[in-house]
């Protein structure tokens, strides 16, 4: 029985450690002023961390499992791999129809958004919300 009892608590103890612990982050970027034009309106991004997907695996026999978020950045969705590094910056990577977005927010607050494409290089604020 004590066995049990033993084998029942170290369940729960693995349980009470994969509970989703995820960031919400929520950023407003500006498109800088190109030859005098400006953009219209601001452009919100949104995206979460889901903290468990940086988690050591529980065996170190397994392989890398690929970590995912979905973004919104006005009007449109799209996969990303979420960046999370031990000094609080958080972001993601993503190719969207061959282009290259890196999007990052420093501790401050601070963000950038980046591409190879197009899309002019954007700064703005952004929030953490648990």
């Amino acid at each position: 029985m004590i066995a049990r009892v033993g084998s029942f608590a170290a369940m729960l103890v693995g349980l009470s450690s994969t509970v989703a612990m995820a960031e919400r982050v929520e950023c407003t970027f500006v498109a800088p002023c190109l030859s005098g034009v400006c953009a219209p309106e601001e452009i919100p991004v949104v995206f979460e961390i889901d903290h468990n997907q940086f988690a050591p695996p529980h065996d170190p026999n397994e392989p890398p499992f690929n970590k995912i978020t979905e973004v919104v950045m006005g009007k449109y969705r799209f996969p990303a791999e979420p960046i999370l590094m031990e000094d609080g910056t958080r972001g993601f990577w993503a190719v969207v129809a061959g282009v290259d977005h890196l999007m990052t927010m420093r501790p401050d607050g601070l963000g950038t958004y980046a591409t190879n494409g197009t899309i002019p290089f954007m700064s703005g604020t952004c929030e953490v919300r648990l």
